[in-house]
């Protein structure tokens, strides 16, 4: 199974963090997705609505079950 992380640099922080995993409780599943919620969090940024974040990274991540 394939899930995508999304990383990036919070506010003034100097190293990236995670900053999605899950929505609603699932995994963020396409690459399209991850980009939406990047896309939906700038928006928000720009509205005053949540810190900036930038040097945002999308994280392949592989699940063995």
């Amino acid at each position: 199974m394939t899930t995508y992380e999304i990383y990036g640099k919070y506010e003034t922080d100097k190293l990236p963090s995670l900053i999605i995993s899950r929505v609603n409780g699932d995994p963020v599943w396409t690459i399209a997705q991850a980009n939406s919620l990047i896309e939906h969090w700038n928006i928000r940024t720009a509205q005053g609505m949540q810190g900036k974040v930038s040097d945002w990274n999308i994280k392949k991540v592989i699940i063995n079950n």
